[in-house]
């Protein structure tokens, strides 16, 4: 209100530590999944094997690129990022395949049994060696992500004119997002019967048209919040969000799921949402 200091609705419950962020929303009677990263840099992919991880106790279900019924890709400039990768792996934090068991400890053992067969490739570790006429092409597109070129007026005729030149490469140096919280979330069927996503964003829009495209869906059958903030810029792609609402969808008769980006996610078995944070998450299980 104008003329009046008004407190932040949330500011006294996250100074006092109160504040629930999407890491600590829990649902009883939750089954785990975890993410299988690659763990190389750049390979081929040459099979994906998983029959062993699912003969292994407490397994519910295993996902592959295969069991994606929609887009397999997404990215706010260019949708090049695999939610599940088929072919290449090109960082060593590419998802591979999501394990759904009843516990952590299933997940994390399941996930082990899956065996990858890689053929590996040559990696690019700097940008200017990416830019070689003979670098190995890492994007589908080549290694040029976007490239900006700024000038004001007759640049070339106020160059010739100049009695001083100078060229400089300027160089930044890189910054870390210093977020509040995990990357998590929870999703969960509501009351208008869409599959419901609350996780740590800043841009619920962009992620509701990227999710219902992975998930072949119309875009009013998923509602994203973000509640929480401190982004900066870094959760413009999606973190959790594209494993989460691709395991809730494909749940085996499971009503509700957490999930982790980077090692586990779970669902709930009789309720209806679903959780998911960076380093593990749960969903509850049928019955």
């Amino acid at each position: 209100m104008i003329g009046q200091s008004i407190q932040k609705w949330d500011a006294l419950d996250k100074a006092r530590g109160a504040f629930p962020y999407p890491s600590d929303l829990y649902r009883d009677h939750c089954v785990h999944l975890r993410v299988l990263r690659a763990g190389r840099a750049h390979a081929r992919i040459v099979s994906i094997n998983t029959d062993a991880a699912r003969q292994a106790p407490g397994v519910v279900r295993i996902l592959t690129h295969a069991d994606i019924p929609g887009l397999n890709s997404f990215g706010l400039i260019a949708p090049d990022q695999p939610v599940l990768c088929h072919d290449r792996v090109r960082f060593c934090g590419d998802a591979v395949a999501l394990v759904v068991a009843e516990s952590e400890q299933e997940a994390r053992h399941a996930c082990k049994l899956i065996h990858v067969e890689y053929e590996d490739l040559a990696a690019l570790l700097d940008a200017r060696q990416a830019l070689a006429p003979d670098a190995p092409q890492i994007g589908p597109n080549g290694n040029l992500c976007h490239e900006v070129d700024l000038g004001f007026g007759d640049v070339d005729a106020a160059l010739e004119a100049s009695d001083h030149i100078v060229r400089l490469t300027y160089i930044t140096g890189r910054q870390e997002h210093a977020f509040l919280e995990p990357e998590a979330g929870i999703a969960w069927r509501d009351e208008k019967q869409r599959i419901a996503i609350t996780c740590g964003g800043q841009n619920p829009f962009a992620d509701q048209k990227q999710i219902a495209a992975i998930l072949g869906v119309p875009l009013e059958q998923v509602h994203v919040s973000h509640p929480h903030g401190g982004a900066f810029g870094g959760k413009e792609d999606l973190n959790v969000q594209a494993h989460l609402a691709l395991a809730y969808m494909l749940r085996v008769a499971l009503p509700a799921m957490s999930m982790s980006v980077k090692k586990v996610l779970a669902v709930p078995s009789s309720g209806t949402a679903l959780r998911s944070m960076s380093r593990w998450a749960v969903m509850p299980r049928a019955g």
